[in-house]
């Protein structure tokens, strides 16, 4: 799969929990740090879109986004990844054709 340079237009913030700066066991924004910088391709989902569920007490929208950038390792599933100054979860980490050349990273956000 050949994707053209250009398309990768986007620049974002892959952060991890780092365990020794929690607050008395809990995680706050400080507790996250910046692992890496890289560029991509931001998509929208548009099966899901953006959805309106109850979380946390509250009526929160759900959005879904696909990430998609060139090939590195160090991503986990409990790691984030900061769009636009807001915080997204990773859901699903693809390896394009186990070509070792493209990730494709389903993310979902929450707005209160």
């Amino acid at each position: 799969m050949v994707v053209n340079p250009g398309k990768f237009n986007k620049v974002v913030k892959l952060q991890r929990l780092n365990n020794s700066k929690k607050n008395r066991g809990f995680a706050g924004e400080e507790s996250w740090e910046t692992i890496k910088t890289f560029r991509c391709c931001i998509e929208t989902e548009e099966s899901k879109s953006i959805r309106t569920a109850y979380k946390y007490g509250a009526v929160v929208n759900l959005d879904y986004k696909i990430i998609t950038t060139r090939y590195f390792e160090d991503i986990r599933h409990e790691d984030r990844i900061i769009i636009n100054n807001k915080p997204f979860e990773i859901e699903i980490i693809n390896n394009v054709e186990e070509a070792n050349v493209q990730l494709r990273i389903w993310v979902k956000g929450c707005r209160v």
